[in-house]
């Protein structure tokens, strides 16, 4: 077919140089019955250029006519056709499209409408050229494209790698629930301080005065926290800290300090025992909703050395923790109420909590959130009666971020401010959750 191609061009272009010159058996040109020194009127040129494109379409058939007799002698015998449609071409050769013959422009102004030019009719052997020529030519194009890189400085984000950064961090707010077989261990670091001052009375050398009592308090915490996805959408959660406590208190009358106390304790707390139970998938308007009850066994120290370690004391607690995604964002709302036994009389507050953040996805394997908890405590009760100005309102900003340091290993900074004078000052803890799989059937 290539040869065909390069005789029909070299016959067009003679031809065509043969229409200009103009064949011997043309009509005679009207412009040479002109006298001369008169140039041809506008019906002479006309009649010109109409006998030249009756010339030039009488050619370009005989052009046709001459490239199915030459594609018919060429053509292969039917089992070479059959293996040459087998196999692809691999240099697809592109056929010029054929263009109208030019007309030399007419000086002087021109009557009439323009005469049409007709189209030279494409041979059918030239069809079926161009349908096998396109396809692989836009193959071709299509595998030589280059492939689309991102911007500049944007960051190309697999959602699989964004829902794993997020889910680790919603499962250790509370957020999200670990599927069934899952297990995480979580080792935890953390310190807490804490500097309040309260006006006290109390008596010197037999007379009463009224101070100020500044209680200064360091805790320092170990945890060891372990959470099992359970079938149905459940999760039983298990944690049992260690405190070491560093307190002092100083009694102050008209600035001056009276009397200083100070000492250390150290020793285990209650050990908590919870389940919880996806009641809610996020649907629409609805969010994620997780429900959870917690019971305190009692089982930790009250105190040691004279130093309140705040154990020993049972109770229970539950919460609704509520979660919206906005990717990359979650937004997450928790109301909890905690209660304690009444135990030698002794009856604490109930505590109400609320709490409202956010986690941000700032990269595949990085979490930021930003949290605000308050907690509303109620007198306590001695004897069934209850202690004035022994409530208390604490609230506390905390900023938190966490990165995957390897397969099922998170590492999780948090550090928090108190709001209120009832609150901590501020504290920092650092967790390690390790993840891995049981081996039971899903």
């Amino acid at each position: 077919m290539t040869s065909i191609s390069r005789a029909r061009r070299a016959t067009v272009a003679l031809l065509l140089a043969a229409a200009a010159s103009g064949p011997a058996s043309r009509p005679a040109d009207p412009a040479a019955a002109q006298p001369a020194g008169e140039p041809p009127t506008v019906e002479q040129l006309m009649q010109m250029i109409m006998q030249r494109d009756a010339v030039i379409v009488e050619l370009m058939q005989r052009v046709e006519k001459l490239e199915q007799q030459a594609a018919l002698a060429d053509a292969p015998p039917p089992a070479a056709a059959a293996a040459s449609v087998a196999e692809p071409r691999s240099t697809p050769v592109a056929e010029p499209e054929p263009t109208a013959p030019q007309v030399a422009a007419v000086e002087g102004p021109v009557a009439g409408p323009p005469v049409p030019l007709p189209k030279p009719a494409i041979a059918p052997a030239q069809v079926a050229d161009h349908a096998t020529d396109q396809p692989a030519a836009q193959d071709q194009e299509v595998a030589a494209a280059p492939a689309v890189r991102p911007a500049p400085g944007a960051i190309e984000v697999d959602p699989d790698d964004v829902e794993r950064a997020l889910e680790r961090t919603l499962v250790e707010t509370g957020a999200l629930l670990l599927p069934f077989g899952k297990v995480e261990v979580q080792p935890s670091l953390s310190f807490e301080r804490t500097d309040r001052s309260i006006p006290v009375a109390f008596l010197q050398d037999g007379v009463p005065q009224v101070g100020e009592l500044e209680l200064r308090s360091d805790e320092f915490t170990s945890g060891f926290a372990l959470r099992a996805g359970l079938p149905m959408d459940a999760q039983l959660e298990l944690d049992l800290p260690y405190r070491v406590v560093r307190q002092s208190s100083t009694i102050s009358a008209l600035g001056q300090p009276t009397n200083e106390v100070s000492g250390t304790g150290m020793g285990y707390g209650d050990l908590g025992i919870g389940l919880a139970k996806t009641l809610l998938r996020e649907r629409g308007m609805w969010p994620d909703v997780v429900g959870r009850v917690r019971w305190d066994t009692g089982t930790g120290k009250e105190q040691d050395n004279g130093v309140s370690l705040g154990g020993g004391r049972s109770g229970l607690g539950g919460s609704l923790v509520a979660s919206k995604r906005q990717d990359p964002l979650v937004f997450i709302g928790r109301l909890s109420y905690d209660t304690a036994f009444e135990d030698d009389g002794v009856d604490p507050g109930d505590e109400l909590g609320v709490g409202l953040g956010t986690v941000l996805a700032a990269s595949p394997d990085t979490s930021l959130r930003f949290f605000l908890h308050q907690s509303f405590v109620d007198e306590v009760e001695v004897d069934g009666q209850r202690v004035k100005g022994s409530d208390a309102v604490m609230a506390t900003l905390s900023l938190g971020a966490s990165s995957i340091l390897g397969r099922g290993v998170l590492l999780d900074v948090e550090a928090g401010v108190g709001l209120t004078d009832d609150s901590p000052d501020y504290s920092v803890t650092v967790s390690l959750p390790v993840r891995f799989d049981l081996p039971v059937g899903y």
